[in-house]
């Protein structure tokens, strides 16, 4: 009994060695992330785009667009954000709450 749940925790982890380094080489097919804002993230990620957005008046609830980024996972009321130009050496990942302070659209790749 014991080694079949060795075996099996070694499998599970060649399996999520792998299907990381497959998401790493294949990250265009997540989807890419348009992310406005009401406070400024101060993001200096490369390939990743910030832009205040024109003044509306006091209707503007989002003052900040960022670019540049896709979705690597949803997991409850968080997404996880990870730049168009991730690696698996230095990449970086933006945990984010799913709330009335963000406004995200997504797009093909």
């Amino acid at each position: 009994m014991l080694c079949s749940f060795w075996a099996a925790g070694g499998f599970a982890h060649q399996k999520g060695t792998a299907d990381a380094r497959w998401l790493a080489g294949n990250l265009a097919l997540r989807p890419a992330v348009v992310l406005d804002t009401t406070e400024r993230l101060y993001l200096q990620w490369p390939g990743v785009e910030e832009r205040t957005l024109p003044d509306a008046g006091a209707s503007q609830r989002y003052r900040y667009r960022y670019r540049g980024m896709r979705l690597l996972a949803q997991a409850d009321d968080r997404m996880f954000l990870i730049p168009r130009d991730w690696t698996w050496e230095d990449g970086n990942v933006l945990i984010l709450p799913v709330d009335a302070g963000v406004r995200i659209a997504f797009h093909p790749g």
